[in-house]
């Protein structure tokens, strides 16, 4: 059965998501015959609402309409359905604007070598891209361990105790995150702390980055 790749979809879709201001985060495609999906997730800066993904759904799949026209894509004589939606809370966070995008918010962080499952608050990501500020990292589960801090090149994270105590920051590498972690936002039922949300709020260099 013809059906073009998710790379190809994604490829065919992107120029369009991008000149409404937001960014292709996933492709999926379903081959089950006459049931057959074609499910997009966007996302922004500012995440759309129900009605920019109702006419971004229309536009999208005029597009794919034309470049099937054009010979550029090919869904042979097979019917889809195409929708067009925003990521999950339990989505990951793969790349640096996830974690700019979810700051303020509490996240589990699995699998980084040498540190054990860890809930910390997201603060400020760096202008490259390449670090976040975590604040008050601790183990998942309510644990008391401690986590080992490496300060050998590529470790994963720098600590700077500020505010108050008990409290701290570190400065985690986002490409060893990304690498090694799968992380969570956590659903909060209750605001949290205001030294937290004041942290949180801080730029990255007013929490002591290395320069």
């Amino acid at each position: 059965m013809a059906f073009p790749s998710e790379q190809d979809i994604a490829e065919t879709l992107g120029p369009t998501v991008e000149q409404h201001g937001f960014d292709t985060e996933s492709v999926t495609v379903k081959k089950a015959g006459p049931h057959s999906a074609v499910e997009i997730t966007i996302d922004g800066d500012t995440p759309p609402d129900l009605d920019a993904l109702e006419a971004l759904s229309r536009l999208l799949s005029e597009v794919l309409d034309d470049a099937e026209k054009a010979g550029r894509l090919d869904f042979g004589s097979q019917a889809y359905q195409l929708t067009v939606s925003t990521p999950g809370v339990d989505t990951p966070l793969t790349r640096a604007r996830h974690w700019r995008r979810n700051r303020g918010r509490l996240v589990e962080i699995r699998g980084v070598d040498g540190m054990p499952d860890t809930l910390a608050r997201i603060g400020a990501t760096s202008d490259d891209g390449d670090q976040v500020v975590l604040i008050n990292p601790r183990p998942a589960g309510g644990g008391k361990g401690k986590k080992k801090k490496k300060n050998k090149s590529g470790s994963a994270s720098q600590a700077s105790p500020v505010g108050a105590a008990g409290t701290n920051v570190e400065h985690f590498s986002l490409n060893r995150l990304s690498a090694q972690s799968r992380a969570v936002v956590q659903v909060e039922f209750n605001p949290a702390c205001e030294t937290e949300a004041e942290l949180a709020r801080l730029d990255f260099d007013a929490l002591g980055a290395d320069k």
